[in-house]
């Protein structure tokens, strides 16, 4: 489908109609059986693209762009040499026009093509150079070309070291799992370990007389750590009695602050007191009354009786008066 489509997008040539209908498929063809790029099948795509190129150029550059992304990708840093060859071509209109056009998505391409081996990126370096001394395209877009190069080499170096290291973990693998000794060694083994045993006593009971100091030592400092743990107890321990007595004797004095005044609102819940309704304020104005008439008769009463008496009784009416008053 692809290739009729492209037939169908393939303008006519002038060279005859043979060629007119068949161009196109032979420059796929070609293209398809590209594998190392042989100068002899470069000169016959070259030929082609060439041929009527301000015609075909569109639809060679679309080819080449797209078989570049779907080829193996070991067979792809040929089509380097294909687009070398059409941009650094001799005649300068022709190489104009595949510049311009291939320019577009060079950087991508460059970056499909690096997908192949680390051996073979030498082959898309060493063109991307060549591109640069002939000024084919602009420097931005070859460094980026390059910057393509160099992340896959240092990727597949990357991919290079940790294989060799698989591989030499596998190996020190395979060295470390050793074969079982037959039953002869092993019982020599036993033998030359049980043989080594006293040594090893021998020189442990060189110094029987630092063990006794050493455990002495030990023990103090055991007894040194429970005095510091006992007294740091007790600092706690008073802090929280000291801590206990103020709360306490604080708490003692307000429930006395308070007593007597939850005894006085007992007392006056419990005979009425408070705010004297409208007939006790009545009667008090009433007695206030009656003590004031009966002051008053008594006054009176004094005044008639001792009328005509002498100094005293004129002196024990004033007390009266006084004493009233």
């Amino acid at each position: 489908m692809t290739e009729r489509r492209l037939h169908d997008m393939a303008p006519s040539s002038s060279a005859g109609p043979g060629d007119d209908m068949h161009w196109e498929r032979n420059f796929i063809h070609q293209i398809k059986t590209l594998k190392s790029g042989s100068k002899d099948q470069l000169d016959s795509l070259t030929d082609l693209a060439i041929n009527d190129a301000s015609k075909r150029y569109k639809s060679i550059v679309n080819i080449v762009s797209k078989y570049s992304q779907t080829m193996k990708p070991k067979y792809r840093p040929s089509m380097m040499y294909v687009i070398s060859s059409l941009v650094m071509h001799e005649n300068e209109k022709i190489a104009s026009l595949y510049r311009q056009r291939f320019a577009i998505e060079i950087s991508v391409l460059v970056e499909k093509i690096c997908e192949c081996r680390t051996e073979q990126l030498e082959r898309v370096r060493r063109n991307i150079e060549r591109w640069r001394e002939k000024e084919c395209f602009e420097s931005l877009v070859l460094d980026e070309c390059e910057y393509h190069v160099q992340k896959f080499e240092e990727a597949g170096k990357e991919a290079e070291e940790e294989e060799r290291r698989k591989e030499e973990d596998g190996l020190l693998g395979m060295e470390r799992i050793e074969t079982p000794p037959p039953p002869e060694e092993e019982e020599e083994k036993k033998v030359e370990e049980e043989g080594e045993k006293p040594t090893t006593i021998s020189t442990v009971n060189k110094w029987p007389k630092l063990m006794p100091a050493w455990g002495k030592n030990v023990k103090r400092q055991q007894k040194q750590q429970q005095q510091q743990q006992q007294q740091q107890q007790q600092k706690k321990q008073n802090k929280k009695r000291n801590r206990e007595k103020f709360t306490n004797g604080s708490l003692r004095q307000q429930q006395q602050n308070m007593q007597p005044m939850n005894q006085q609102q007992k007392q006056q819940s419990q005979h009425g007191q408070g705010k004297p309704t409208k007939k006790q304020k009545r009667r008090m104005q009433k007695k206030k009354q009656g003590d004031k008439n009966d002051s008053n008769k008594e006054q009176r009463q004094q005044e008639k009786g001792g009328g005509g008496g002498g100094g005293e009784k004129g002196d024990q009416k004033k007390s009266v008066i006084d004493r009233l008053t």
